[in-house]
């Protein structure tokens, strides 16, 4: 059996410490803990082939953020009831695990990470966050508007 490895960011549930502390039994290395989106999306530019685990509940999470993760990687949730699953399938979450007891859980998490392809191709380089506002620029977007200030200057001379 090959070991799962995965980022966690559910500070929120009260099963967090028992997740944490009993998935090494199940196979499942948990590698970082994260308290909110920002150290979520530091860690993950750090271990871009790991998987992410996430609660709807992790501080200044957004559907923005969601999408961006999903882009490359495989997002889990972890939902405590059904609205929180609702809200991770809002945001862009395929795959909710509904949290129940902590070993019923890291069970359903490893059987969800073994069930989808542990290899995901990055659109963008290795450890880069595309913004968009870096994209490359084709030919046909360059669109040259003279101005007074590209016109050519008219010859003076001394006086």
């Amino acid at each position: 059996m090959t070991e799962l490895a995965c980022i966690l960011a559910a500070p929120d549930l009260a099963l967090e410490p028992e997740l944490v502390a009993q998935s090494s039994a199940f196979g499942l290395r948990i590698v970082r803990r994260s308290l909110d989106a920002a150290d979520l999306m530091a860690a993950a530019a750090l271990e871009p082939h790991l998987a992410i685990v996430v609660t709807c509940a992790l501080p200044r999470l957004t559907r923005d953020l969601i999408a961006r993760l999903c882009a490359d990687r495989l997002v889990l949730g972890l939902a405590p009831d059904p609205q929180s699953a609702q809200q991770l399938h809002a945001w862009g979450v395929a795959d909710v695990v509904d949290v129940r007891s902590s070993g019923q859980t890291i069970a359903d998490l490893c059987s969800a990470l073994n069930g989808v392809p542990r290899v995901h191709q990055r659109t963008e380089q290795h450890g880069v966050w595309s913004t968009g506002a870096w994209a490359p620029m084709s030919a046909a977007q360059f669109v040259r508007v003279p101005s007074a200030a590209s016109s050519p200057m008219p010859v003076q001379t001394r006086g």
